[in-house]
């Protein structure tokens, strides 16, 4: 306990500050990494910046990066189910829900029942977003060039290969 005056000169105990109470384990020395020197700080900064060029380079197009992974695996395959495109996506059936009303809502998307299911609903692009495919895309090759400009093309391979284990590991496959 620390003793403090008060303006009135009573006396007040106050905690001592956690930081100056807190002790090591003994014999553990934690590791500091500087933040440059950690591959999740390294991803995750680089990440923000590629998605920010992309956000920049699609948001005149009247896309959003949120919506852009939907819109991307319904140009791999037309007519997928909500649940389908949620997990082509990875992202969980309230989202895409969200997703899917924000896309149709800005005509790029349409619901269509499944004539052999009548409890699933199939997303299907409009011709307005067949026609973002064709404006989206020098985009999406823009930025990857960017990117990877100064690698080789050996090195840009291998760098694919090691985010794609490193996905893996952390058990997002």
């Amino acid at each position: 306990m620390v003793e403090r005056k008060r303006n009135n000169g009573a006396t007040k105990h106050h905690a001592k500050p956690v930081a100056a109470t807190r002790t090591k384990p003994s014999g553990a020395t934690p590791a500091i990494f500087p933040a440059e020197e950690t591959i999740g700080f390294l991803i995750w900064d680089t990440s923000r910046a590629v998605t920010r060029e992309f956000t920049q380079r699609i948001t005149r197009h009247g896309l959003s990066f949120g919506l852009w992974p939907f819109l991307r695996a319904l140009w791999e395959e037309d007519g997928l189910s909500q649940r389908q495109l949620s997990e082509r996506v990875r992202m969980k059936g309230p989202t895409t829900v969200a997703a899917i009303n924000r896309l149709e809502a800005k005509g790029f998307v349409r619901r269509v029942a499944d004539p052999r299911d009548g409890r699933r609903i199939n997303v299907y692009l409009t011709e307005k977003g067949r026609r973002t495919f064709d404006v989206a895309m020098p985009e999406v090759e823009a930025v990857n060039r960017r990117s990877l400009a100064r690698l080789a093309k050996s090195d840009q391979e291998t760098i694919k290969t090691y985010l794609r284990t490193i996905r893996a590991n952390i058990g997002r496959s």
